[in-house]
């Protein structure tokens, strides 16, 4: 046989085993290997990253995030506001849960009154200025709360539908919803399978899904490279080049919405210390002082940005014209001259489990001012605890808009503490500005949503003169994907099983 005809016969060995071999891998699991074990399988009892990128590919909300978090129908069609307290959504018709029974006004109106009062709600603090749910007929309902609701339909993303049968029980632990896939079973190992809804157009390219939690970053890595995975969430940085190195597996950037602070709590300190932290300069010197593109590259190896503001780049009211203040030790060192004489006094600085690089760089940075700092790490809970009751002048943490617009998070951080819907109930720091409360009592007020989009990135020029929290960084992270997928990380950090691809 000549070289044209050994030439034809691999080709027409290749033609056939291509699609051979591609419905090998339809008929094969997809395996994500996802960090933290959890017993919960209830959409209303958690409120983690973890547990939605396994539990949003069995359910849906009323509305949904996009990729680039912008809000689209999901189980409601459409929605409108009638007035500052009523806002109605009408569903999708025909939808049925997994169990075959169709979706009505009561399952919803069922689900949202357990989110918000079950005791052990993780997702009640999204449905606070709720008053009451009703039903109207067969396809419409009619959600009442106590004030003007702007991110009412955001905020709904985050909380599932399930059947009203389901809604009446303590706790949930085998799903029921309507989402692409259907719970098939939970194995020994704290295995989740989950395979692709039958007739529920459209049907996913993958057929079915393993969701494994647990086990040490190697032993997830050895499935991986083992062929045992297809996806290893929550890679280190600097497992990242190492990985990269592999022939058979890719590394995808997972964006992140986190934003880290450094709060300065003038009541936490002394007088005259507490005097002196209370004038802005101060605060103005210490973020000028700071090196964080340093914390970007040393500490995070490059995966990450400066924060220039209060909230990530794609949250509504995010302001592209404010610009990050750059490092400036001359005009730090200018800014605290002018505030008067320094203070004898070492700053405690509370932190959480933080790449040792960044707590180096703050302690190094402020100490160039004249400023000495004594790190103590604690466990997230007491953080919180001790930064609460006044116990640390220097707090470091993260804190994400989840639902995608900027008032989430400015609410409850940089309005003056009130009763109103939990407004103020992370301002630990003692801000208060009443420009900025009036403000954002005119965001939750607009219905034009430009002019919403205005006033929140007013809000935000205000507060950065009084830098109350000083922005430092954004920080990306990484997962490693082997190279039978395509999938592109999500902003909100979902694992929708629907978005896998066979290559």
């Amino acid at each position: 046989m000549g070289r044209l005809g050994v030439g034809l016969l691999l080709l027409l060995a290749i033609l056939f085993a291509a699609p051979a071999y591609r419905r090998l891998n339809l008929a094969r699991p997809v395996v994500v290997s996802l960090t933290a074990a959890s017993d919960i399988l209830d959409p209303h009892l958690h409120n983690e990253t973890v547990l939605w990128s396994l539990l949003a590919n069995f359910y849906e909300g009323l509305t949904a995030f996009d990729r680039e978090l912008q809000v689209v129908p999901a189980l409601a069609e459409e929605w409108e506001r009638l007035d500052e307290h009523l806002t109605r959504f009408r569903l999708r018709s025909g939808v049925r849960f997994h169990d075959g029974v169709l979706v009505t006004p009561t399952d919803v109106k069922a689900s949202l009154d357990r989110a918000r009062t079950h005791p052990r709600s993780g997702v009640s603090h999204h449905l606070v200025d709720v008053e009451e749910v009703l039903t109207d007929g067969l396809d419409t309902v009619v959600v009442r709360t106590s004030g003007p609701a702007a991110t009412l339909a955001n905020r709904l993303t985050l909380v599932s539908i399930v059947p009203e049968r389901l809604a009446e029980m303590e706790e949930i632990r085998e799903p029921v919803g309507t989402g692409p896939y259907r719970f098939v079973r939970r194995s020994g190992d704290g295995t989740v399978l989950a395979r692709a809804v039958k007739g529920r157009p459209p049907r996913p390219p993958v057929r079915s899904v393993h969701f494994r939690f647990g086990g040490t970053l190697e032993e997830r890595m050895a499935l991986l490279t083992g062929g045992g995975a297809d996806v290893v969430t929550r890679l280190p940085d600097g497992w990242v080049r190492e990985v990269e190195r592999h022939p058979e597996i890719r590394v995808l950037q997972q964006p992140r919405l986190s934003v880290q602070f450094l709060a300065v709590v003038p009541s936490a300190a002394p007088e005259p210390v507490a005097k002196w932290l209370s004038d802005r300069r101060v605060r103005r010197a210490f973020l000028m002082g700071l090196n964080r593109r340093e914390m970007v590259d040393r500490g995070y190896l490059g995966s990450g940005t400066v924060a220039s503001q209060f909230v990530h780049p794609v949250v509504f009211g995010y302001d592209s014209n404010l610009t990050a203040a750059p490092f400036d030790p001359e005009e730090a060192h200018r800014l605290l001259r002018n505030a008067g004489p320094l203070p004898e006094i070492e700053l405690v600085l509370g932190h959480g489990d933080v790449t040792p690089v960044v707590i180096e760089l703050i302690v190094k940075n402020l100490a160039a001012l004249g400023v000495r700092i004594r790190p103590v790490q604690l466990h997230f809970s007491e953080l919180l605890e001790r930064a609460h009751n006044n116990e640390l002048p220097l707090v470091l943490f993260a804190s994400a808009a989840t639902t995608g617009d900027a008032s989430e998070f400015l609410n409850v951080t940089l309005a003056t503490s009130r009763a109103q819907a939990g407004w103020g109930c992370e301002n630990f720091f003692g801000y208060a500005n009443p420009e900025v409360d009036r403000m954002l009592e005119l965001a939750e007020a607009e219905a034009d949503v430009e002019v919403r989009r205005g006033i929140l990135q007013e809000v935000q020029r205000l507060a950065m003169e009084d830098v109350p929290l000083l922005p430092l960084t954004i920080r990306y992270g990484h997962m490693a994907v082997s190279s039978r997928i395509d999938f592109s990380p999500r902003y909100d950090q979902w694992l929708l099983a629907s978005e896998f691809r066979w290559r």
